[in-house]
């Protein structure tokens, strides 16, 4: 296995293929912006390591919902 920069390419591409197949605009502007911050933590990894050095451990992946508030039916 490569380094985590390596890995998180990889998931950035993976999002970006994904998208491509996407039924609807939202959900495609999910795994876009999935992939930009994939990429950005790609560039940020790349710049923290010594050339050379390889770093093994895997990402840790949140993955978090955002649950709409609920319409209370009142006109308010």
């Amino acid at each position: 296995m490569g380094n985590r920069a390596d890995e998180y390419r990889r998931l950035a591409r993976e999002c970006m293929t994904l998208a491509t197949r996407m039924a609807t605009e939202e959900a495609r502007s999910v795994l876009i912006e999935m992939a930009r911050v994939w990429t950005s933590l790609a560039d940020a990894q790349s710049s923290t390591l010594p050339r050379g050095t390889h770093d093994v451990s895997p990402p840790v992946v949140r993955h978090e919902q955002q649950v709409p508030p609920q319409d209370d039916g009142g006109t308010g």
